[in-house]
């Protein structure tokens, strides 16, 4: 059953887990997502798949968990996180929400 219509508070939120293995420990790192179908619209329609989903992410992302430092705070404690976040993990996590959401796209409204 599909959630057509719900305000943004409604909706339902979709957390992905990412682990980075680039450094020497493992680190595991939630994104928690609150997409709208608006949202997935637009990223299916796009030309370009790493700015779809570089787009994607920055429309839906509601949070991300404490594990992302920035100078040894939270980086969500700063008005600017959005931008702290690794481009890589933005991409991987935007991919992820993509893979776990089925979806069609609706015919384009006459006279469009």
């Amino acid at each position: 059953m599909e959630q057509q219509g719900l305000e943004l508070s409604e909706q339902k939120p979709v957390v992905v887990t990412i682990e980075d293995r680039t450094r020497s420990e493992l680190m595991t790192l939630k994104h928690t997502f609150r997409p709208k179908d608006q949202d997935y619209l637009e990223y299916i329609r796009s030309s370009s798949p790493v700015e779809a989903e570089l787009k994607l992410w920055a429309a839906c992302i509601e949070n991300v968990d404490d594990l992302y430092l920035w100078q040894g705070e939270p980086v969500t404690k700063r008005p600017d996180w959005k931008e702290k976040i690794p481009a890589q993990h933005k991409y991987i996590a935007a991919r992820a929400l993509v893979a776990v959401r089925s979806y069609t796209v609706p015919p384009e409204p006459a006279g469009v």
